[in-house]
């Protein structure tokens, strides 16, 4: 019986207008197009259609602005679990994140707050030492970063991090159809 019942999405109110059987409402509600998007500073609690607006307007301390294929400077610390990153050609919100849970080093990956389609990147991180590490991957899009956890990611050893004088640095460049996105130069310290 329940099976035939039809309901509403619970996204309704972000604009989702969706009428679907009871027993499909959670399959959909993971992949609504309408689902809100969670804010990624700490302590806020925006939920929203409007993500990079609303960290653009009430967490001006808290995101570096990369521009379209213009190389920007990113100070990522080493304490900090990521660094948000607003795309302003494309309206996104991209997070830079550090993770630990690594022995002797942190781990660096890409994801996209928001959008419909993955986004290809590459990586570079040049530290202390001659040479450099790099990555190339998709930068998977998520609704939120609780629960997420990278499938693919750039080990940076604890020695690289350094000194601030001599912290390490990480160029990205993020594709996305035939257009390149150049994120810039991260500093990790």
């Amino acid at each position: 019986m329940l099976a035939e019942m039809n309901t509403v999405c619970k996204f309704s109110k972000y604009g989702c207008a969706e009428v679907i059987k009871f027993i499909q409402k959670r399959t959909h509600e993971e992949t609504c197009p309408r689902a809100p998007y969670g804010c990624p500073v700490a302590g806020c609690s925006y939920r929203g259609m409007l993500l990079y607006r609303h960290v653009l307007d009430n967490h001006k301390d808290a995101f570096a602005s990369v521009g379209y294929l213009l190389p920007t400077t990113v100070t990522l610390r080493k304490s900090k679990p990521f660094r948000v990153l607003l795309l302003d050609h494309k309206s996104s919100v991209f997070v830079l994140l550090n993770g630990g849970g690594v022995l002797a080093g942190r781990s660096l990956s890409l994801v996209c707050l928001g959008g419909n389609a993955d986004i290809n990147y590459r990586m570079e991180v040049r530290g202390c030492e001659p040479g450099a590490l790099s990555l190339a991957g998709t930068a998977p899009c998520v609704r939120a970063l609780e629960g997420f956890e990278a499938k693919k990611f750039l080990f940076v050893p604890d020695a690289d991090w350094g000194r601030p004088a001599a912290s390490p640095s990480a160029s990205a460049s993020v594709d996305e159809e035939i257009s390149a996105v150049r994120p810039g130069v991260f500093s990790l310290h």
